[in-house]
């Protein structure tokens, strides 16, 4: 895994979210991904689709509206930093919980959160979706 040397937040950008009734799964850009009952199934600011574990989804994410949490709806994400490095080379990441594999391009971006969880990322969609940190986290 690359060295990550930049810290990074997602931009405060509403997305829409619906939750999953039943298993399944979902194509993303960078992969197939599963999903499971009560899993959040979100619409980003291309039209882009991604699955987030239940959990994982109401920790980084809020209700852009006076709605209640696990209410389908216009959600953004929490100001949480994430560490970044683009891609020189191609690779794949392997999700947690045998949810499915991730393939990155030359120039697609990987992230990595403080709990150690990775993803990809199209470097146009990184450059509207992320923005850099001032200071310095870790």
């Amino acid at each position: 895994m690359p060295d990550f040397k930049a810290n990074y937040v997602k931009r405060s950008l509403p997305l829409a979210v619906h939750f999953a009734a039943s298993s399944g799964a979902l194509k993303t850009l960078e992969g197939l991904v599963q999903y499971a009952p009560g899993d959040a199934l979100m619409t980003g600011v291309v039209g882009e689709h991604w699955p987030i574990r239940r959990t994982d989804f109401e920790a980084s994410y809020e209700p852009c509206d006076a709605q209640p949490m696990g209410v389908e709806g216009q959600y953004r994400k929490r100001p949480i930093p994430v560490f970044a490095q683009q891609l020189e080379q191609a690779c794949t990441i392997t999700l947690n919980g045998e949810r499915g594999t991730l393939k990155g391009k030359p120039g697609d971006w990987l992230l990595r959160d403080q709990s150690g969880r990775a993803w990809v990322v199209a470097d146009a969609l990184f450059q509207l979706s992320y923005a850099a940190l001032d200071v310095p986290t870790v």
